[in-house]
């Protein structure tokens, strides 16, 4: 799945583009959420195609709901600060496949069963990962569920919020450096 902005910097139409030359016979459905000045272009690649969906804008909770139940999330972009996209798909279970532009690659990095990580300036940096991806199948029950217990303990509201307490404390009050809660194992 891919949420995000149909835009040149997610980068999505080549990732779209990548999956229908070198995938089409693997056996997938790729839902894509999002909108923007890319909109027509995308809806024209994929119009006839029976495994790749865009649904364009919808409400945030219809998203989380589809992102629950998907295994992967995509993230593509050239370049992204940070991705938050990918602390939801964490946090509703999927491991993310994900460009080492964006700043939440740091995730599979840090923990392997995250997810993993492709340079989107070179999609064939991909054939080794969708492959391994397509040869284990969907994730388990038990894999999304410890997915979301890591994002829970590790990535939640609260959890970047008493990171967040640290940081202020260790500026103002001279207290110890905090480690970001993701770097815990």
């Amino acid at each position: 799945m891919f949420v995000g902005a149909i835009d040149k910097r997610k980068n999505i139409i080549p990732f779209v583009r990548y999956m229908q030359k070198n995938f089409s016979e693997k056996d997938y459905i790729f839902n894509i959420y999002g909108s923007w000045d890319l909109d027509s272009e995308l809806k024209a690649l994929v119009a006839d195609d029976t495994k790749i969906f865009y649904h364009g804008k919808q409400p945030y909770d219809t998203v989380r709901k589809e992102m629950q139940k998907a295994d992967y999330l995509i993230l593509s972009s050239l370049y992204d600060g940070w991705g938050a996209v990918g602390n939801e798909g964490l946090q509703s279970g999927c491991r993310l496949i994900i460009s080492k532009q964006s700043g939440c690659s740091v995730f599979p990095h840090i923990h392997k069963d995250l997810g993993y990580v492709f340079d989107a300036k070179d999609f064939n940096t991909l054939n080794e990962i969708m492959n391994e991806i397509f040869a284990q199948g969907p994730l388990s029950d038990k894999e999304k569920k410890r997915i979301i217990k890591w994002a829970d303990m590790n990535i939640s509201p609260q959890s970047v919020a008493d990171y967040f307490d640290k940081i202020i404390n260790h500026f103002f009050n001279g207290a110890d450096k905090p480690a970001a809660p993701w770097t815990n194992h």
